[in-house]
């Protein structure tokens, strides 16, 4: 077994790698089984359970004939991602109305967000348990035993935050501190489903346009035009859409003062400590765990 490590510089799990006392493929096997208990609580809960008063108003807007009047047939209260309402209708249309088909996109979200969480706690701290030990936790939150079950977008917010999270800063495949190959269509298809996830988000705003520009900016001073050149069309197309979606969606549902209802609605408030927690953790871990891994390479 190679045993080599570098002195200097991020350091990485390999897959043959041992941590502890256990080898990491007891740990995957161990994330597979939180994640498949998670799956059987939040989906007998999402099976028994009738919808509440949010839920019953957005399943309202996907039985509504036409897709313009889905997407119209809005509260500023209830500010929904298109995406996750174009998800919702698909399913519907193929496998009927009922409560449960509803819930089966909150609940896929939660779902494959749990390896995105082990994969990016693996990243930032080279080790299995912790790692495990994160995804332990996320089992415990309100994304788990709650919102994963509900005809609410908060878990495709959490699935769109971990995408960002990995590919921005946890050795994403464009990242100098990987030796992966780099594929032109990740930076877009992330740009493109964080981007729909995040109209009408609670932690992605704050997280992705920030990680995109600065990794546009890392690409363009180290003269690797082509790699600057599409983040920085995806982060232009961002911007843009976002900007379409702010005059033509959100202005003719919450009047005049839109930026103050869409800062109120959509974003967290004081007045929502469990979505402020996260949007904040979220953020600064992630920057934290990127920069750690920057100043360290060039200390190097």
């Amino acid at each position: 077994m190679n045993t080599f490590q570098p002195r200097n510089g991020p350091r990485f799990v390999s897959e043959s790698e041992s941590t502890g006392s256990a080898r990491p493929l007891y740990y995957y096997l161990y994330l597979v089984a939180i994640t498949l208990t998670v799956a059987a609580h939040l989906g007998w809960k999402a099976y028994i359970e009738s919808f509440w008063h949010d839920e019953a108003w957005v399943a309202e807007s996907i039985l509504l004939p036409d897709v313009s009047g889905m997407l119209g047939f809005t509260d500023p209260t209830q500010i929904t991602p298109p995406l996750y309402l174009f998800a919702v209708r698909g399913l519907v249309a193929l496998f009927g109305d009922s409560e449960f088909v509803f819930r089966l996109v909150s609940l896929f979200c939660v779902i494959f967000a749990f390896p995105l969480c082990y994969r990016f706690l693996l990243q930032a701290f080279q080790d299995h348990r912790i790692a495990l030990a994160g995804v332990a936790c996320l089992a415990l939150s309100h994304f788990a035993t709650r919102y994963g079950a509900e005809l609410k977008p908060y878990s495709a917010e959490l699935l769109s935050a971990f995408l960002t999270l990995n590919a921005f800063f946890a050795g994403g495949p464009w990242s100098r501190d990987t030796k992966s190959q780099y594929h032109w269509w990740i930076p877009i298809a992330i740009a493109a489903f964080s981007l729909l996830v995040m109209s009408g988000a609670y932690t992605s705003a704050l997280l992705f346009f920030p990680a995109l520009g600065l990794r546009t900016l890392e690409e363009l001073s180290g003269r690797r035009w082509r790699r600057g050149l599409l983040l920085g069309i995806g982060l232009l197309l961002a911007l843009v859409v976002s900007a379409l979606f702010f005059v033509f969606y959100l202005q003719p549902r919450t009047g005049g003062a839109m930026m103050q209802n869409y800062w109120n609605h959509a974003f967290p408030s004081l007045s929502r400590p469990r979505e402020l927690g996260l949007s904040v953790s979220l953020n600064l871990f992630g920057l934290f765990q990127y920069y750690f891994f920057q100043v360290k390479a060039l200390a190097a």
